[in-house]
């Protein structure tokens, strides 16, 4: 009888393709995967991988707004959160250089910002700019149509630059300490952030309903005073920040990309 020959070639083909799949398991470089949908792990292969052949060209961002900014009160890092997503950052994209510049001054509005635009934010040339600002307009009575329209003209500004940087709007963060009605008249403030950032297609961070959904122990926990964190407080609005960067801005080496669908909050959410 005839020995068949089908068998052990079916085994050796079937070997082949588990073999091949165990490749590209082992090897997450090889998946041809978008660096906004990569994990961590993946990115961290792609940088190492670039790296070998040539630097990445150093990845400008600068953070501008108030004390908040600033980092006051951080009695831990100097620098508060934007110190933190920078270590963040060189921690998790080695092979790419950041430059964080912090731009935050002690009081500062939304009329100071713009004062000081030219000079403190755009001089660097940055890539990305993430303008946190608000919560002195709010709490010095500036009128909410007149903070919208400065920082729509903010907003302008920045995208009109020579080499526009990507834009992130991020939310004011909420005092600790109002009364039920102060607070919503705070997020009501807040909205304008938002509303700012969806007409004019930038990023927006949600800070503010974040927080307060942690539960109003965290008004306290979080906080030195009822404005300023702690540094637990700067801590987790580092990693925040740094989780919706490497989201939706950053792709597999950690340069800077504005995403094709602008991450904002739906109207039905953060609508006060």
């Amino acid at each position: 009888m005839p020995v068949s020959t089908s068998a052990p070639r079916g085994r050796a083909a079937l070997a082949a393709i588990l073999a091949g799949l165990v490749l590209l398991g082992a090897s997450p470089a090889l998946l041809p995967r978008h660096g906004h949908n990569a994990t961590r792990a993946e990115r961290l292969a792609a940088a190492d991988g670039v790296g070998l052949h040539s630097p990445l060209p150093a990845q400008t961002i600068v953070a501008v707004g108030d004390s908040i900014t600033k980092g006051d009160w951080d009695t831990a890092v100097v620098g508060g959160w934007v110190t933190r997503l920078s270590d963040t950052l060189r921690r998790t994209y080695p092979g790419t250089a950041f430059v964080v510049r912090n731009a935050g001054v002690d009081g500062d509005t939304t009329t100071g910002v713009l004062a000081r635009l030219a000079r403190d934010v755009l001089a660097p040339r940055p890539t990305l700019v993430i303008v946190s600002i608000g919560t002195n307009d709010f709490d010095g009575g500036v009128p909410p149509r007149t903070f919208a329209a400065e920082l729509h003209l903010l907003v302008g500004r920045l995208r009109a630059a020579r080499s526009a940087p990507a834009v992130v709007l991020a939310s004011m963060l909420p005092f600790a300490g109002l009364t039920r009605a102060r607070l919503a008249a705070e997020r009501a403030y807040n909205d304008r952030i938002r509303r700012t950032a969806a007409a004019m297609h930038v990023g927006y961070l949600d800070l503010f309903d974040m927080w307060l959904a942690l539960g109003r122990s965290y008004l306290y926990l979080l906080r030195h005073d009822s404005v300023h964190p702690n540094p637990l407080g700067y801590a987790w609005l580092a990693s925040t920040t740094a989780t919706f960067l490497e989201a939706g801005y950053l792709d597999g080496q950690g340069r800077i990309v504005a995403p094709s669908v602008t991450p904002t909050c739906s109207a039905l959410l953060c609508s006060p």
